[in-house]
């Protein structure tokens, strides 16, 4: 018996849905003669989402759960049993093709002769044995030698796989009545995709599903399934395990496309935390003295160099030492006194800030390296992770930039120090971000206001450590603002960090004597100004 699908014409509004559920005499165009079956078959690949996600989801939750659909969901974890006999077998028959690069005749030949194609003594294994060939036939069209490691998985899972599906499914229905009917959702693996291909040129009815738009069947050089693209591609999402219990109501759809619409990465206008799962990026600025006080109040998207693009956020910052005092001391206070006052920055007068990391990390280091870097969702995972407290999207923010961090950091290397060593230094220190810097990352809306940390270095202030560089090199890379004031001159950050890396300023006078402000103080009027208010008066 032989079978002759017609796959359907499909579009985004063909409802095929209601053909899926009838049977193949049923659906129209069916002929039954001299043991050749022809019928209408559903097979399409579906490319990317409703403009309604919840309607998408729970489409694809029913499409995979009503009875009357009868899916065979193989996403969900292929059978990868195999009789131990048959396997053996099947490594007989590829090592002899290994030797003696045996034509698909004779390949096939040897198959059949080891008895490891299903339906033997039944009236569809001609049908059977005709698609395999042409399987391996696409197969060689793609690779042209048929002698690969491939090749080797792909033969060993369709026979696999033939018995674990095919041959169970021809025990429950009548093939010539009903064809299995699969529905597959997500990436798939070069072996999953040639079995789902056989299955269509068998003549099941297969259905493939993927978000984000990917033709799972491009891999296989030419392909011959109906593709239907939706309205939008979304990422890879995981199949709905139930139906959705939740809805947005008329009103909340609307407002979440009016949001599409009005705050765009581009646009300018941005709402509140729309930038939250995004990664920061520093963007530092260069500027002048006098320019630091008055871009510190501006907010991040008024700033030259903002840039928001999926997934990063480009956050121009500022990083700046600004060395000795001003003559004008009443002036040079009430800057410093001011910038002090701003509720998302933090002021430290006394060194060091932050504690040596001692326990020894290496071993949790290397576990999580993965393309050279570390992996950022493995990070968040470990036991040892010390920011669980936030919010998810800012855990993987934060583990993001400390990859960066780790790997590109510009702090100066040690002279008894390999690269790895420090890595391995940068690593145990992200781990120590003090508490208030975490809060200020929590408040830190990416497109608004810039947290930051003032640093007064005086005269018995304590010592400047590397620990400290670290973490000032650190919180640059997560976009604060970072102002150190030094009035006596002497060397802190440049012992440890390049000063290519940021901004010096050097102000008029040395003063050891200077002590953080505690107030702001009243400018003094000059005799002129003084003279123009009485006329005015």
């Amino acid at each position: 018996m032989l079978f002759h699908p017609k796959p359907i014409t499909l579009d985004s509004q063909t409802k095929w849905e209601i053909i899926l559920s009838k049977t193949l005499r049923e659906r129209g165009d069916y002929l039954h003669a001299d043991e050749e079956i022809s019928y209408q078959q559903i097979a399409g690949v579906f490319l990317g989402a409703f403009e309604d996600q919840e309607d998408f989801e729970e489409y694809l939750y029913l499409l995979a759960h009503e009875e009357a659909n009868g899916f065979e969901c193989l996403f969900q974890g292929m059978n990868r049993e195999i009789e131990n006999k048959r396997f053996q077998d099947i490594q007989k028959i590829l090592n002899i093709h290994g030797k003696d690069s045996l034509s698909l005749n004779r390949f096939i030949a040897f198959m059949e002769g080891y008895n490891l194609f299903p339906f033997r003594n039944e009236p569809i294994y001609k049908h059977y044995r005709n698609n395999f060939k042409q399987l391996l036939e696409l197969f060689q069209k793609k690779y042209t030698n048929i002698n690969n490691q491939e090749f080797r998985r792909v033969v060993v899972d369709l026979i696999k796989w033939s018995w674990n599906y095919l041959n169970e499914w021809e025990k429950s229905y009548n093939f010539a009545e009903r064809m299995p009917r699969i529905l597959w959702y997500g990436n798939a693996k070069e072996s999953e995709v040639y079995f789902l291909y056989f299955l269509y040129q068998f003549g099941c009815d297969v259905v493939v599903f993927h978000p984000d738009g990917e033709n799972i069947f491009s891999i296989l050089g030419e392909n011959t399934i109906p593709v239907v693209k939706f309205p939008i591609n979304v990422p890879l999402f995981q199949f709905p395990a139930q139906k959705p219990n939740r809805r947005s109501t008329v009103a909340q759809k609307a407002s979440n496309e009016l949001n599409g619409v009005l705050y765009d990465e581009s646009s300018g206008m941005y709402r509140a935390w729309q930038f939250r799962d995004y990664t920061p990026q520093p963007m530092t600025l260069k500027t002048t003295y006098d320019e630091l006080f008055i871009l510190q109040p501006e907010k991040a998207m008024y700033r030259q160099g903002f840039i928001a693009r999926t997934p990063y956020v480009e956050i121009p910052n500022l990083f700046s030492k600004i060395v000795g005092v001003t003559k004008d001391r009443v002036e040079y206070r009430n800057r410093v006194k001011k910038i002090s006052e701003n509720h998302l920055i933090h002021t430290v007068t006394e060194f060091p800030m932050v504690k040596k990391y001692k326990t020894n990390i290496q071993l949790h280091y290397r576990s999580l390296i993965q393309n050279d870097k570390i992996c950022s969702d493995k990070l968040i995972n470990q036991p040892f992770w010390p920011y669980k407290q936030l919010a998810t999207p800012l855990q993987k923010g934060l583990a993001d930039v400390i990859s960066r961090f780790v790997h590109q950091s510009e702090l100066n290397i040690l002279s008894h120090e390999s690269t790895e060593e420090k890595r391995w230094y940068l690593f145990g220190q992200a781990m120590l971000i003090p508490e208030p810097f975490i809060r200020l990352f929590q408040q830190f809306d990416y497109s608004q206001e810039v947290p930051g940390i003032l640093l007064f270095n005086s005269e018995g202030s304590g010592t400047f450590t590397r620990e400290d560089a670290a973490l000032l090199n650190l919180l640059n890379e997560m976009g604060f603002d970072i102002f150190l004031f030094n009035p006596t001159g002497q060397n802190d950050l440049e012992q440890f960090l390049d000063e290519r890396h940021y901004d010096i300023h050097w102000l008029e006078e040395m003063s050891f004597e200077e002590k953080f402000p505690t107030t702001i103080f009243e400018t003094r009027k000059s005799k002129i100004k003084m003279f123009f208010e009485k006329i005015l008066n």
